[in-house]
């Protein structure tokens, strides 16, 4: 699917830092939290909320009122007027969020679209089933985010087992997993280079945590968190997570807490180079919040293109299960 009219106007974006489950963000409520960074990012950037006229909200995981969504999240932001559909896409939602914004540009439903993602891995839903049917009316409970990465539904297996399929069955040997974590890592430097220049072309920072109910600062987040210190020798060292299996602690990522938004207008068989890929680190880095990273990874692919003087670049994510997605897109420089 082609859009030809349809673009994103350069910094028309922005995205949190990524915290490590459990750490400084693990306490936010994940649509109050990226509610709170739109209207500061979109005044920071001069854009007036009048302006939008379309909006939608890439979440997976539930979190307390989350049924409310897309709706809610605009009135929180100060975006009364918008309304628009809440997507669950797995770890796709980000250019599936992409996608819809395009179509409703292109048939001219909206002239100016919020494509906003929101997710938070930490404090994750148990959700209850009631079984009035079961001995005893018991019910079954589910884990929301453990349980779904252990247990694919239709395949049958977790998602470290489906790394470890996709590895056999592609020849990717240990050696050459940890060869690219280490050059992701290095590239993530890249972008701390300079006190954190690059980040600082996208990052809203700094993020004063605050409890739900109180003004008192509880932390003061300045860029990604969890980032552990990884080099060759001591991703060696490391026994792999499944028995005769490849994958270990340090070549995979992390879940974590953030999110992302974009505003757009109207208007190994392949032979890639690693080192042109993910230049400035990855989500193998900084964390996998599953809405908001693809999003943040567009952003950065936009940076990197007009760094270098334009051109097309190339999003590509998988999602649960089998399913995947992927955005072309082309970075002008007047």
């Amino acid at each position: 699917m082609q859009f030809s009219d349809v673009w994103i106007p350069y910094g028309a974006y922005w995205s949190s830092p990524f915290c490590a489950w459990q750490g400084n963000f693990a306490t936010l409520p994940p649509i109050p939290f990226a509610a709170e960074l739109a209207a500061r990012a979109l005044a920071e950037r001069g854009i007036a909320p009048a302006a939008l006229d379309g909006l939608c909200l890439g979440t997976t995981i539930p979190s307390r009122y989350s049924f409310y969504g897309a709706p809610w999240f605009a009135g929180l932001a100060g975006l009364g007027h918008l309304t628009g559909p809440t997507i669950n896409q797995a770890c796709a939602s980000s250019a599936r969020c992409l996608v819809e914004a395009a179509q409703e540009l292109a048939s001219g439903g909206a002239t100016v679209y919020l494509a906003a993602t929101a997710d938070r891995c930490s404090n994750g839903p148990h959700v209850y089933y009631p079984n009035p049917s079961a001995p005893g009316g018991t019910g079954e409970s589910e884990n929301w985010v453990l349980d779904s990465f252990g247990h694919d539904p239709w395949a049958r297996n977790s998602m470290l087992q489906t790394a470890e399929n996709v590895a056999r069955e592609a020849g990717i040997t240990r050696q050459e997993q940890e060869e690219v974590t280490v050059l992701r890592y290095r590239q993530y430097a890249t972008a701390l280079a300079d006190d954190g220049a690059f980040l600082g072309r996208y990052l809203v920072r700094p993020v004063e945590v605050r409890p739900p109910r109180g003004r008192k600062v509880l932390a003061t987040v300045t860029g990604d968190e969890g980032i552990h210190p990884t080099t060759a020798e001591g991703l060696a060292g490391l026994k792999p997570v499944l028995d005769g299996g490849t994958v270990t602690f340090g070549s995979q990522t992390h879940p974590a807490d953030g999110n992302a938004a974009m505003v757009l207008v109207q208007g190994r068989t392949l032979k890639l180079d690693p080192e042109r890929m993910n230049r400035h680190g990855s989500s193998l880095v900084w964390g996998h919040p599953q809405g908001p990273t693809g999003l943040r990874s567009v952003i950065e692919l936009i940076e990197d293109l007009a760094m270098s003087g334009g051109g097309y670049g190339l999003f590509t994510g998988c999602a649960a299960g089998d399913s995947a997605a992927a955005v072309v897109l082309k970075v002008s420089v007047a």
